[in-house]
This record gives structure tokens, sequence and C-alpha cells, in this order.
């Protein structure tokens, strides 16, 4: 009896061990990440001359806007679109932008329902002439779940700091047109 208590006792210990030694790795290779992400924006941000006025933090991206020189500026852990600036000056319109899919079920009383998955949020900017740029702020696959709402609100919020951006920079040139 006393030998299973004791073998027990090591298998427990022995687990609680590996757990805390993977938890540390991973902390480590997540403070290394936005470590590299932070060398990149500030890389981008030197390279442009940049200064910017407003910048928020997350666990897998940068943003950033230079009211001055009139830029938006992203760096992210995607490989699609890692990092960037969109100078608002080329930009229309900035929208927010949901990818997802859509299912449409029919109930026994023949009601119609659509049900919406969504897996990526973000800003979606209308250039003149061009394809929009899309930036995520929330992804499924990098986030999770739990991190949908708060992104999805956090991504309302910069899309009206951006339009507040645009109308300025409206008003800017019609002064200069005036």
């Amino acid at each position: 009896m006393l030998h299973t208590m004791l073998i027990a006792l090591a298998t427990i210990g022995g687990v609680t061990i590996l757990l805390i030694a993977l938890m540390a790795v991973t902390r480590r290779q997540k403070r290394r990440k936005m470590e590299k992400l932070q060398q990149e924006y500030q890389q981008l941000i030197e390279a442009n001359n940049l200064n910017p006025s407003y910048s928020q933090v997350f666990d897998h991206r940068i943003l950033a806007l230079d009211s001055k020189a009139g830029a938006f500026i992203f760096a992210q852990h995607d490989p699609q679109l890692p990092h960037g600036i969109i100078h608002l000056s080329e930009v229309q319109n900035c929208s927010l932008w949901k990818d997802g899919i859509s299912i449409n079920r029919s109930s026994k009383t023949n009601k119609s329902t659509t049900e919406e998955y969504i897996n990526t949020i973000g800003l979606a900017f209308q250039r003149k002439g061009n394809n929009p740029i899309h930036v995520p702020i929330y992804s499924e696959v990098l986030d999770g779940v739990l991190e949908k709402i708060p992104l999805h609100n956090i991504a309302e919020q910069w899309q009206l700091r951006i339009k507040n951006e645009l109308d300025n920079l409206k008003m800017k040139q019609a002064k200069v047109l005036a």
C-alpha cells in the first residue's frame, strides 16, 4: 500500500514538473515572438521616418497611426500580410471586414435562419482604383474564440479612428484647394 502511494506521488510530481517546464517554454516562445514583432515594427517605423501618434499592442499584432504623415502601420504574425504601411491619402474608405461562412437552415415550420461563423475580423482599406487591403485584427486560428468579441470591439474603434483621420485629411485637402 505504501509502495503504491509512493509511485502515485512520484508520478504526480513528475507530471507537475513537466507541466511547469512546458509552461515556461511556451512563455519564452511567446516572449521571443513578441520581441521579433516589435523589432519588425520599429524597423518599419524608422525606415519610413514615422512617428506614431497612437499605437496598440496585442498578442499577435501591433497597430499604429501616424496622424502627421497620414499613415496606418501594422505588424503581425501573419505570413500572408506580415507588416506594412497604408498611406491614408490613397484610401477612399475604411470599413469593418468579416470573413467566414454563412449557413442557411430551414426548420420544420419552413422558417429559414442564417447562421454566421466568422473566423476573421479586420479592417478593409478601399484604395482609389485598387483592390482593398484587408488587415486582420482577429483571427480565430491565432487569437482563439474567446478573443472574438473584445477584438471585434477594438476593430470598430480602429475603424472610427481611421475614418476620423480620413475626414481630417479631406478637410485639409479642401482648404488647400479653396
